[in-house]
């Protein structure tokens, strides 16, 4: 597995098998010193932390490139540093790209933690993330909607997001993606209607944005690339697609929407449909876990609210893969960890009292 990869990247307890530290500062970076720790240790205590900030980690040569799901992908450098007449272990993390405040609110916990020796506990949610699941961001019970939003600022959102996803580009379609991320993740009046929109569809932009989130989801767009930047870039729009959705589905799951018509249809359960495609996300859990956490996310809300879901998911054979994402999670993704579950729970009660459904939960 790619965890058990990572993990012997310095799987050794000489300092001496460490590079020099480098004499080239890089502009953003982040660095703490620690005596007495051998190589073996610090890397046990920094892939704790990453896993607990939910980080992915990918070996490159004698370092790890790291990303957060906000899209912040930093290295993380171990070198040996003079300390007296001995060496030391030096913990250097570099940005790459992403959000430099996010990249330093990172930094500060993973090195406060290996300064500690590890005896700090972590969550995802000391992170200033953007991309913490919405119901958090809000009280159900206290939702409502100001009358100015609905009117003027719901049509402007839209309408920048749609001219942007539109564009030629595909560096604006992406800046439009993540405009429409970032405007269903809260408890505006916006967000509802955006979720609507990618739900249901509707008259015009409704319906652009419906198909369009299911377009990138679907990846149709892979004969179109022309070069690295683009794969990258629908690489990105792909994730942005799954958390959108996700998203969506949790302000109508926390608002009791009906969703029966929508999640019912040939659309959600045919042979090919959406919830295949969240299934089949699954299989790349170990090279994409912040992409399978999304499409686990979905998963949970489904399951939750229906048993016709939870019985086309079992017939999908989405057990297995769901097994996997769950032994993935709690080995190096701890929000995944989290959904797979919850989502394994719901699952295990199906096959085991399939008649056994709260009318509360089943639509």
């Amino acid at each position: 597995m790619k965890q058990q990869v990572r993990l012997t990247l310095w799987d050794f307890d000489d300092i001496g098998s460490l590079p020099d530290a480098a004499l080239a500062i890089p502009l953003e970076k982040a660095r703490v010193s620690v005596e007495e720790a051998t190589p073996r240790e610090v890397s046990m205590i920094v892939h704790s932390c990453l896993r607990d900030l939910s980080i992915s980690a990918t070996p490159r040569r004698n370092k790890l490139l790291a990303e957060s799901l906000d899209q912040v992908q930093f290295f993380i450098w171990l070198y040996k540093e003079k300390h007296g007449t001995d060496f030391r272990i030096l913990i250097e993390l570099q940005r790459s790209k992403g959000d430099s405040f996010i990249f330093f609110e990172i930094s500060r916990i993973i090195l406060h933690t290996l300064k500690c020796r590890g005896n700090v506990e972590v969550e995802s949610s000391e992170i200033i993330s953007s991309t913490h699941q919405p119901e958090r961001l809000y009280n159900e019970a206290s939702f409502e909607f100001p009358q100015t939003e609905r009117t003027e600022d719901m049509g402007a959102i839209m309408y920048t997001i749609v001219e942007m996803m539109k564009e030629k580009r595909v560096d604006a379609n992406l800046l439009g993606l993540q405009k429409l991320y970032s405007s269903t993740r809260g408890g505006s009046g916006a967000s509802i209607h955006l979720a609507g929109a990618v739900l249901q569809g509707g008259a015009c932009d409704c319906d652009f944005l419906q198909t369009s989130i299911e377009r990138y989801i679907y990846r149709n767009h892979k004969g179109n690339t022309r070069n690295d930047f683009e794969i990258k870039v629908y690489r990105a729009m792909h994730f942005y697609a799954l958390a959108v959705l996700a998203n969506s589905l949790c302000i109508w799951s926390a608002h009791t929407m009906n969703m029966q018509q929508i999640i019912h249809s040939q659309r959600w359960l045919g042979d090919d449909g959406l919830l295949f495609a969240l299934i089949s996300e699954l299989s790349e859990v170990e090279i994409y876990p912040h992409n399978s956490y999304q499409a686990m996310r979905c998963l949970n809300i489904l399951l939750r609210h229906s048993m016709k879901v939870r019985q086309r998911t079992l017939d999908l054979g989405a057990a297995s893969l769901v097994s996997l994402s769950q032994c993935t999670g709690h080995s190096s993704h701890a929000l995944l960890a989290k959904e797979s579950d919850a989502v394994m729970n719901i699952l295990a009660g199906a096959l085991s009292k399939p008649t056994s459904i709260s009318r509360h939960h089943s639509i």
